[in-house]
């Protein structure tokens, strides 16, 4: 049981656990009330056990759906971390792990209050009333709804709607109950429990309003997005909005919608909004590796940036004047902000399909679509019209 600068380091079933000085002299803080140096040792004591056990239900559940979790005490109570990938990552499984803390709280508690009558009087009674408050009431007051506490995780769970409104209302839900928390704890003259509900109710007011901003923020940047104002969208991530999918997303529907090429079939002047590094893919590509994921079932979950063929505009617009040497395609603005690295063929690996066709196969292939189309009496001047909005 080894002990560091940063608190004591032990194993138990397996999990790292890490308590902190911080927990130790809180606890001792709290129990100072309590009555002689006997009674605030049985307090501390009893209190961490009762945490560490707490932690680790969720760790032990966690790790069931294939997690790697560490167990912390420190400052105001205990913290399990695991990086929630796989099983881990799932509203079910989640939401097991959540209640899992409480769950042992409780069991804990139900079997110390079947034995509270044969345990004689004095110190050992004293810690089965430390034993009983730790368990059981701790774990009621983990389970209200309010983040970040368990009962709060378990609804963010349970709630529907997709992940960032779950957390917007269940932050919410957070804030009316902390209030009311508050309004209880003054009634009853419990100062330390109003002011936790006090940070509580600040900590989830801070995070509805955020989650609140970031959707407003998001709806902008869609809205870029459908309107093709690629030069306002790289303003907008280069200036630090937006996030890893918005960005890709640009990237991919200004380098694929095809709009320059339908502009270069017809004969239309198109200027490109930005200039440098651009990571091409062909729609084909892109599909044929969204149905292999689709249809196929992997362990794990799994992250790729569908990066295609790197090249600059300039090197496209090159290739494109191949086909029409009389286009007048040009690019202007500053380079999109984010890199155009080559694909690591990792994706390719996993779903049993070969690279990304070149650039130049991928335009040579467009250009063949168009003048098939062209060739059955379809309306590109009207299509391209259509993909600029211009038309019903």
């Amino acid at each position: 049981m080894p002990s560091s600068g940063t608190g004591l380091r032990f194993r138990l079933f397996g999990v790292p656990i890490t308590i902190g000085p911080s927990i130790v002299l809180l606890l001792a803080f709290f129990g100072f009330t309590l009555g002689d140096l006997v009674t605030i040792i049985l307090w501390v004591v009893i209190g961490i056990i009762s945490i560490v056990l707490h932690e680790l239900g969720h760790a032990l559940v966690a790790r069931a759906a294939g997690a790697e979790p560490t167990i912390t005490l420190a400052g105001l109570g205990g913290v399990t971390r695991y990086v929630a990938t796989g099983r881990a990552n799932t509203r079910g499984w989640r939401l097991a792990i959540s209640l899992a803390g409480p769950g042992v709280g409780l069991a804990i508690g139900a079997v110390a209050w079947l034995l509270r009558d044969a345990v004689p009087g004095g110190y050992p009674s004293v810690a089965m009333e430390i034993l009983l408050f730790t368990s059981i009431g701790w774990s009621i007051f983990n389970l209200l709804p309010i983040l970040p506490l368990d009962g709060g995780q378990a609804l963010q769970q349970l709630l529907p709607g997709d992940e960032r409104t779950r957390t917007t209302r269940t932050a919410w839900t957070g804030v009316v109950m902390s209030v009311l928390l508050v309004a209880g704890a003054v009634w009853l003259d419990q100062l330390f429990i109003a002011i936790f509900g006090g940070l509580f109710a600040m900590q989830n007011y801070r995070m509805a309003t955020a989650a609140r901003n970031a959707e407003q923020e998001r709806e902008a940047l869609r809205d870029m997005l459908q309107q093709r104002d690629f030069r306002a969208l790289r303003d907008a991530i280069g200036n630090g909005r937006g996030d890893h999918a918005v960005a890709t997303a640009a990237q991919v529907g200004a380098a694929e919608h095809g709009e320059l090429q339908l502009a270069a079939e017809i004969g239309e002047a198109y200027t490109i909004p930005f200039t440098g590094d651009v990571g091409f893919v062909y729609v084909a590509d892109a599909a044929e590796r969204f149905i292999a994921a689709a249809s196929r079932s992997f362990e794990g979950a799994h992250v790729f940036d569908l990066n295609g063929t790197p090249a600059t505009v300039t090197e496209m617009l090159a290739l494109l004047n191949d086909h029409y040497p009389d286009a007048a395609i040009e690019a202007t603005g500053d380079p999109m902000p984010f890199p155009a690295d080559a694909n690591s063929g990792a994706l390719e690996q996993l779903i049993g399909l070969p690279d990304c066709r070149p650039l130049e196969a991928g335009i040579a292939d467009t250009v063949s679509g168009f003048q098939a189309a062209k060739a059955r009496g379809v309306d590109l001047a009207g299509m391209y019209q259509h993909t600029l909005g211009k038309t019903p």
